[in-house]
């Protein structure tokens, strides 16, 4: 991990929560160098109390000089992915036994959109400041309007002075100057009354269109928003719905490695047997025949005494103590070497049966083997399927989602500006 291209620290256990004590400011860049090594890839974590999000971070593939610092341009890297929540019943959470500890639970498991095959990623977080508050609108200050300042009213008394200056006898003009000059200023005052009232009327109606339009089209916005949040929820449903999918996939496919796992380690176990105790039946099959030869060849050879005693020996009460020994050792050896036949033929099929039980359990196992191999191809598969929906759909939504915050922003600030034109109005600042 880096902190405006300055390494802070890194791990080697993925099932380890690593913690670095750094101070993170708003602007600075935190870059991720993730390495896989096998099976399904991402990482999680909190950076100063900031989830991961894949909304805000970006990744590629490919490493760029500068990639981990702030002048760096990533518009051309794509979001991040997300692999589900802290809290969700993902692989991690199954393998791990659990969410990662001191990390939040809404935390989302982020890598690319590929994260069974991309074994090295870059990806990057801008931690963006505090919004600043929006500055308040300045007041609209408009002139009010006086009959001083629509028209400018001679003073004919001193006009007609000037003109007849040398008349000081005559009051006539200077009355009817007066006159007249009173007979205007109404004249005026009427017509800004009248011209008043016609503004007044005409600034209603406009009034009145204008609200009519604000109405028309907030109500417009007001739909296509209703119509983007509905599609944007019908979406979020279905890409939750793949998730689970995907997630439901990779549990049997694990389950299915396991199975495939433990039939490896009894099909090599029988096949050591069979290695085993087919050597055994072998070395049983080079012995056997002078071994049941040598128990016949020990009666006949009692036999072959007691023929030699009989024959050369003279008569006595001796001759006929051999004798008789003679006859029941023939007779009991004969009996023996029967029994000992017997036993080791009995041993030697016990041998032969138990190499076949091996035989048919090894060939059963490896029957298995074959159906989950191929099992394990079709959840591959369909995993790869429900993917490509999941990133299609990741794609949609976050378009959508772009879609909405716009719309929303764009009528919030409609609205704004329709409560300044009605306050407008309502203060009769036009």
């Amino acid at each position: 991990m880096f902190v405006n291209g300055n390494k802070v620290g890194s791990g080697t256990s993925w099932t380890t929560t690593y913690q670095f004590s750094i101070q993170v400011k708003p602007g600075d860049i935190i870059a991720v160098d993730g390495i896989d090594k096998g099976g399904p890839a991402a990482f999680i974590g909190v950076f100063n109390g900031k989830p991961t999000k894949a909304t805000e971070w970006r990744c590629s593939t490919q490493e760029v000089s500068g990639w981990k610092m702030n002048s760096f341009d990533d518009s051309q890297w794509q979001h991040a992915i997300s692999y589900g929540r802290n809290q969700d019943g993902n692989i991690w959470n199954s393998v791990g036994r659990g969410p990662r500890p001191n990390i939040p639970s809404d935390a989302e498991w982020l890598w690319t959109y590929n994260n069974e095959n991309h074994n090295r990623v870059y990806c990057r977080y801008l931690m963006a400041p505090a919004p600043a508050p929006a500055p308040a609108p300045a007041p609209v200050i408009a002139p009010v309007r006086t009959v001083s300042d629509e028209v400018t009213v001679p003073n004919a008394a001193d006009t007609d002075t000037n003109a007849n200056s040398d008349d000081d006898n005559n009051d006539t003009p200077i009355a009817t100057s007066n006159t007249s000059s009173t007979d205007t200023k109404q004249s005026v005052i009427d017509e800004i009354i009248r011209d008043k009232e016609q503004s007044n009327s005409k600034l209603t109606k406009f009034q009145e269109n204008l609200f009519r339009l604000l109405k028309e089209n907030s109500d417009e916005q007001i739909k296509v928003e209703t119509e983007t949040r509905n599609n944007f929820n019908s979406v979020s449903v279905s890409l939750n719905n793949e998730k689970i999918k995907l997630e439901s996939v990779h549990s049997n496919m694990i389950a299915l490695y396991e199975e495939i796992q433990n039939l490896n380690r009894s099909i090599q176990s029988h096949y050591n047997k069979l290695i085993s105790d087919t050597n055994y039946l072998q070395s049983l099959d080079e012995m056997r025949p002078t071994f049941l030869k040598s128990l016949d060849d020990l009666a006949s050879h009692i036999q072959n005494v007691k023929i030699v005693v009989d024959n050369k020996i003279v008569n006595d009460e001796y001759k006929d103590e051999m004798i008789r020994l003679l006859t029941g050792i023939h007779f009991n050896t004969h009996n023996i070497s029967g029994y000992v036949a017997t036993a080791f033929i009995n041993h030697y099929n016990k041998y032969k049966n138990r190499i076949q039980k091996e035989n048919t359990d090894y060939l059963n196992d490896v029957k298995r083997l074959n159906e989950l191999s191929s099992e394990y191809s079709v959840q591959k598969q369909i995993s790869l399927d429900i993917e490509k929906d999941r990133v299609r759909l990741e794609n949609i939504f976050l378009k959508m989602k772009e879609t909405l915050e716009m719309s929303i922003s764009q009528r919030a600030e409609f609205d704004i500006l329709v409560k300044e034109v009605v306050a407008i109005f309502d203060k009769k600042r036009c």
